[in-house]
């Protein structure tokens, strides 16, 4: 049995119209059980099939997104919500073409709304 073959098929787009975004969710009632590296695995496969892939690891307190790939971004999501910078401006560039919208690990810092 191909278990990919569906996800395959996403990539492929094989009609000729302007296609629209597809969002995979990683979700899980527990930590620790594997997400980030499905995530990761994922990422890297659809990138490798010619597709373009953005990462917004959602865990706004430990996202580790950025661990994994080794990348220190200089900025996260939290200063996008903190008003100090944009999407734009803290996207960065991972492995196999992957952009990444990285978000705070571990900083204590709250914001305010």
């Amino acid at each position: 049995m191909d278990q990919a073959k569906t996800l395959r098929k996403w990539a492929e787009g094989s009609s000729g119209a302007p296609r629209q975004p597809r969002v995979i969710a990683v979700t899980s009632g527990k930590g620790g059980v594997g997400k980030t590296n499905v995530v990761a695995n994922l990422a890297v496969a659809f990138s490798q099939l010619g597709q373009r892939v953005l990462i917004l690891d959602a865990d706004l307190a430990l996202g580790n997104v950025d661990v994994l790939f080794g990348i220190v971004p200089p900025y996260t999501l939290e200063h996008v919500l903190l008003g100090e910078k944009s999407i734009s401006e803290i996207m960065v560039q991972g492995p196999a073409g992957i952009r990444i919208l990285p978000t705070s690990s571990g900083t204590g810092r709250k914001c305010r709304s």
